[in-house]
């Protein structure tokens, strides 16, 4: 199965500047947390906490980090922590596609695989990421196939505003090279800020913390 290319996209915008704090805490906090168990072929838990700012062209790896951007409508949450291996990166992204409200959205990679961003709603686990590679010229190619697709399972968001977004999710991911061995991830949480968008700076662009309305729960 070939990854598309929405979720390649999102998968390499998590090589991003990170600052690392604790905990989340309320809707203007810009730290945001992602958590999952997963088990299969590959077995453990995955923690990021922190804060993650997004800026094109830096790098930094992050004890652990977590946020969500939005590209056009498409909203896509991206979460990074130090690997096991010394010089390594765990990262995992969901995209979610124009999701504005609250409610169960199952994942959807025939839209990724039509180009449609919109309606892509799909995610990626890439554990063990070289540093080394990422840091230069990455082979998109290669860095998929070291991926874990979520192409089956659904997320449910329990709360979203303009600055915020809250959910939790599981499904079966499976890498490309081996579908026939999927790994179930379970216990998916995130509590995570919305960058105000890449094009104006982000959240500590020109434009400032943009006003939101409250979470709908």
């Amino acid at each position: 199965m070939r990854m598309p290319r929405f979720a390649l996209f999102a998968l390499l915008f998590s090589f991003v500047a990170a600052a690392c704090g604790d905990a989340t805490g309320d809707d203007d906090d810009p730290r945001g947390s992602l958590s999952f168990t997963y088990r299969g072929p590959i077995n453990g838990s995955y923690s990021a906490d922190g804060e993650l700012t997004f800026l094109p062209g830096a790098f930094f790896a992050p004890e652990g980090a977590a946020g969500a951007f939005r590209q056009d409508s498409a909203l896509v949450i991206a979460a990074a922590r130090q690997g096991a291996a010394a010089g390594s990166l765990d990262v995992f992204t969901l995209a979610l596609g124009d999701v504005e409200r609250s409610g169960t959205y199952a994942f959807n990679p025939a839209a990724c695989q039509e180009q449609r961003p919109a309606t892509c709603r799909i995610g990626a686990f890439a554990p063990g990421l070289d540093l080394m590679e990422l840091s230069g010229n990455p082979d998109l190619p290669t860095v998929a196939e070291r991926a874990y697709i979520l192409v089956l399972g659904s997320v449910r968001v329990t709360a979203i505003s303009a600055r915020r977004v809250r959910g939790e999710f599981s499904g079966s991911a499976v890498l490309a090279s081996d579908p026939l061995h999927p790994i179930s991830i379970d216990n998916g949480r995130f509590d995570v800020p919305i960058d105000d968008g890449l094009e104006a700076g982000g959240r500590f662009g020109p434009r400032g913390i943009r006003a939101g309305t409250p979470l709908s729960e």
